[in-house]
């Protein structure tokens, strides 16, 4: 996840204030519809969803920091940490809406690997491990980390950059 600069505004009408912004695709930088956003305050949860073209608003209840827990989309890597590590906090104030807010999704994209023994030939049913496929991110939404080859030796999955296999 990348998180763009925000602004924020003075609006008189605001309660304990709001945090407004969009979710978008890494590679097109298009919104990420329905993108599933997910902030903690004061050990409670609250989840929204952003709208067709990954815009979404949270008016919190209460004034504080909140946390941004997890950002998810189908299609997309989640940005989910471990419970209470995210680096990323918005002040909810009273009167301060907080504007311009990007989050950036990478998409999980199909890759294709093939296990092949000494002399090249195809290994099915090989176990296949990805290392470290949490990398900080997705400890509380994980992605698939283990496969099976099929009758070719290959398999098809999700990783982030610099993933490791054995």
């Amino acid at each position: 996840l990348q998180l763009v600069a925000a602004t924020v505004v003075e609006d008189e009408n605001l309660g304990q204030g709001s945090f407004e912004g969009r979710v978008v695709s890494w590679s097109t930088g298009q919104g990420v519809a329905e993108a599933e956003l997910t902030f903690a305050f004061g050990g409670r949860v609250t989840s929204l969803r952003a709208d067709t073209h990954g815009n979404f608003r949270f008016e919190p209840s209460e004034v504080g920091a909140h946390q941004l827990v997890t950002v998810s989309a189908v299609g997309y890597l989640p940005f989910a940490p471990q419970w209470g590590h995210s680096p990323i906090r918005f002040m909810a104030t009273p009167g301060r809406r907080i504007t311009g807010v990007m989050l950036t999704l990478r998409p999980a994209i199909d890759y294709h690997g093939q296990v092949v023994d000494p002399d090249g030939n195809p290994v099915s049913n090989a176990e296949v491990t990805m290392l470290g496929a949490d990398r900080g991110q997705t400890d509380l939404i994980p992605i698939d980390d283990h496969w099976t080859t099929d009758d070719e030796g290959t398999f098809t999955f999700n990783a982030p950059d610099n993933a490791v296999f054995v």
